[in-house]
């Protein structure tokens, strides 16, 4: 494959992603800013109110005969979070073994984003039924600014060590060792956060109810 259709699929691998990723966050901080509004404007009319009322005008579009929301799980963040790494290694080793000609180098850089998916429901698995979660207590994860930004970093250094291995004048060691560079940053991002996490530097969300059915 040449040069151009390598970019496509690189485009894809990284932009689709990032798209999603950035999507989610814009949602979440969307609501919590409508929330915030909203919660504004009930106090300075002086009146009283609860999450539930809360939650229904938030939702204007939904229906009284509508059935009720199932309650958030709190392992929601890991499985998707985790699923996005999957698909890349997925269409990463798709690719690999649909060329001409398998590529080993490539089927080897696929399962780098397919052992972070196994790291990351391995993790939140783990955290859940040791009761020690984020989202047990928060509806957010406090390290959601580090989740984001190591994955960011990742998406950088993949999308480079790719590209360093489909070139069609052959593999570029140089280009490949700065994108795994770039990645050892993405996990030490992660790192930082979890660590400020645990001991005690970082903010949380806003407090929920835990729900572990």
């Amino acid at each position: 494959m040449n040069d151009a259709g390598a970019l496509g699929v690189w485009l894809f691998l990284t932009i689709v992603p990032s798209v999603a990723i950035v999507s989610v966050l814009w949602y979440v901080r969307a609501r919590d800013q409508m929330r915030h509004e909203l919660v504004l404007k009930v106090l300075e009319s002086g009146q009283t109110f609860d999450s539930a009322t809360l939650d229904k005008l938030l939702r204007p579009s939904a229906t009284a005969s509508a059935p009720p929301n199932r309650p958030p799980d709190p392992r929601d963040g890991y499985r998707t979070g985790g699923f996005v790494f999957f698909l890349m290694a997925f269409g990463t080793l798709v690719f690999a073994v649909t060329r001409s000609a398998v590529s080993y180098p490539l089927v080897a850089l696929g399962l780098v984003p397919l052992l972070v998916a196994i790291l990351i429901w391995w993790m939140g698995e783990r955290d859940f039924r040791a009761g020690t979660l984020p989202t047990l207590k928060y509806q957010r994860d406090p390290r959601e600014a580090h989740q984001s930004g190591g994955t960011v970093f990742f998406l950088i250094g993949y999308g480079t060590a790719f590209a360093g291995t489909v070139r069609s004048a052959g593999l570029s060691y140089p280009l490949i060792g700065l994108g795994l560079l770039v990645v050892i940053v993405a996990f030490r991002v992660w790192a930082v956060g979890d660590k400020e996490y645990r001991a005690g530097l970082l903010d949380g969300g806003a407090l929920r109810t835990p729900d572990r059915r």
